[in-house]
Order: C-alpha cells, then sequence, then structure tokens
C-alpha cells in the first residue's frame, strides 16, 4: 500500500488555483487570431505547469472555450473542448456579418474546471475580405482597354 503525506498533498493543492481544491489558475481572457465577415479565430495561452513535484491531477488536461452573442442575456455556453493541454485556438464559424460575440475560456484538470477567465468581445468583419491577388474591377478594365 502507498501512503501519502497528507501535509504534502494539502501544500502542492494549496499553492496551484484554488486554496484547498486542486482548481487549475485563473486563465487571461482569450485573445483575437483572425474574424471573417462569418468566423472569429481566438486563442489563449496556457497557464505555467505546476512544478513536477506536484501531483499529477493539478496539471491542466484541456481548456473549454466558452461564447455567446454580445447582443442579449444569455449565459456564455461551452462551444469547445480541447483534446488536450497544447490546443489553445479554436474557429467558431457560422456566425452573422458585422456581429459583437463574447468569449471565455477555463482550464481543466483531473479534479476539477478552473474559474472562467475575463470575458473578451471580438466582433466579425461587415464584409468578407478582398483577395489581395485579385485586381480591383476599375484597374482590370482600365489595363483591358489600353491593350
Amino acid at each position: 500500500a502507498t501512503t501519502v503525506d497528507s501535509q504534502k498533498v494539502e501544500e502542492a493543492v494549496n499553492s496551484f488555483g484554488s486554496v484547498g481544491t486542486g482548481d487549475p489558475p485563473k486563465m487571461n481572457e482569450p485573445t483575437l487570431v483572425e474574424a471573417t465577415s462569418n468566423s472569429i479565430t481566438v486563442k489563449w495561452e496556457a497557464p505555467p505547469p505546476p512544478p513536477p513535484q506536484q501531483l499529477q491531477q493539478l496539471h491542466v488536461t484541456r481548456f473549454t472555450l466558452f461564447h455567446r452573442s454580445a447582443t442579449g442575456e444569455e449565459p456564455l455556453k461551452e462551444c469547445f473542448s480541447s483534446g488536450g493541454p497544447d490546443q489553445t485556438e479554436f474557429t467558431l464559424g457560422g456566425l452573422e456579418r458585422d456581429t459583437e460575440h463574447c468569449f471565455a475560456v477555463c482550464a481543466v484538470n483531473a479534479i476539477s474546471r478552473g474559474p472562467l477567465s475575463e470575458v473578451a468581445t471580438f466582433r466579425t468583419k461587415t464584409c468578407a475580405s478582398p483577395n489581395p491577388h485579385q485586381q480591383p474591377e476599375s484597374e482590370a478594365t482600365l489595363s483591358a482597354q489600353l491593350w
């Protein structure tokens, strides 16, 4: 049988996350990677891992991303659960153009889900981004007329 020093367990848990619970720490709010007329891509930074001598259960195993439209009063709803601690970016598609959307993220470990980050708000674009390789119509027409 393995004996566990309860004092060491309590110290490890107390030094990481919420006191006495083993919750992962609160994360920074998500940041914008890209916004299009119908999608928003956000990323977040993983918290630093606990020291190796701490319990394996305290290590972050995944992240949960929450979303809601900025208009209205509905609560944030889970929209993504990462496949592991290295997956720190997500694209939410199917959005309306020129609308604001709120995002928050939390870390999850074997013991519990940590507190939500602060909410970050991002807006989809009003129209699709132009193709940088496509000539504007007026320039294409002009060059065709010169030949």
